[in-house]
């Protein structure tokens, strides 16, 4: 076997000599680069976790909210008809539209017995929007509101609620 030497000076002594002066250090780059990278993920998913706690949080009180609103609702309809009951004329009965919206709050809505635009339009999250929209038994009227309530990004919302079932936003007391 024949034994090569480098010679100093040389072409590949210089070559040499330059690989083991920055491979070391591309290393160590690397090394740091991969933990930089390793604190930002850390870093990011106890963001997440936190956000995603504060996301369960909210959606709590906003369903403790919904719950205490109906509540609310009911004893409202109750003091108003007790104060018309007593005081008579000072206070006029619910109107038809109010029994509606109070027959319809306290139990499910019979499909069946109401119109074909009284129907209650209860989507739901995992709902299909194209078959919402769709409905065979809607008038073109309504088809185009829908519509239109689907290309502005708008919440479906009903004459005398929103979709969360609370249906007095519209009654004038």
């Amino acid at each position: 076997m024949k034994s090569t030497l480098i010679e100093p000076g040389s072409m590949a002594q210089n070559i040499q000599s330059t690989l083991a002066k920055t491979y070391p250090n591309r290393v160590f780059d690397l090394e740091q680069n991969s933990a930089e990278k390793d604190l930002i993920i850390g870093k990011q998913d106890i963001r997440i976790s936190n956000l995603e706690k504060e996301n369960s949080d909210k959606d709590s009180k906003i369903s403790e909210l919904q719950v205490n609103l109906g509540g609310l609702t009911d004893v409202f309809f109750d003091l108003k008809q007790l104060l018309f009951q007593k005081s008579g004329d000072e206070f006029q009965p619910l109107s038809v539209e109010g029994e509606k919206i109070t027959s319809s709050s306290s139990g499910p809505s019979d499909p069946t017995s109401q119109s074909s635009n009284e129907i209650t339009a209860r989507t739901t999250l995992d709902a299909n929007l194209d078959s919402f929209l769709s409905s065979a038994s809607l008038s073109s009227q309504e088809r185009r509101e829908r519509s239109k309530l689907r290309e502005t990004g708008m919440m479906f919302t009903e004459k005398y609620g929103d979709r969360s079932g609370i249906f007095m936003w519209g009654i004038r007391c």
